[in-house]
């Protein structure tokens, strides 16, 4: 078992760092949910709910009185990296694989009687 870690950690740097990355991933999703026309629904609060988490991660020491972790601060550069490796796709607007539309009538096939 591990006890008595003697980890310096500048609490100052880690806040920021924190905050910063909370943010980032706050407004990527602010932009994406600006750009959801048509949009499934799912994939609105999908955006939406990892707008809300990285909100109240990113102001943790206020809303909790928790300070952030090195692991908390991991995870959520992990995130927003994810957000970022995949911003080529949101280039031009949402993705194919997230647009719904109206079901084409004229692909239907004929009725045979």
């Amino acid at each position: 078992m591990i006890s008595n870690l003697d980890i310096d950690v500048n609490y100052d740097w880690m806040l920021l760092t924190h905050l910063l990355v909370n943010g980032f991933v706050f407004g990527i999703c602010i932009c994406r949910l600006g750009r959801m026309y048509g949009v499934l629904e799912r994939v609105k609060l999908q955006y939406t709910i990892l707008m809300v988490a990285s909100a109240a991660n990113g102001l943790s020491p206020i809303f909790f009185r928790q300070w952030p972790t090195v692991v908390s601060v991991v995870f959520a550069a992990a995130v927003l990296y994810m957000l970022w490796s995949d911003s080529y796709q949101w280039k031009n607007g949402p993705p194919e694989a997230a647009v719904s539309d109206v079901a084409p009538l004229t692909d239907l096939p004929e009725e045979k009687s």
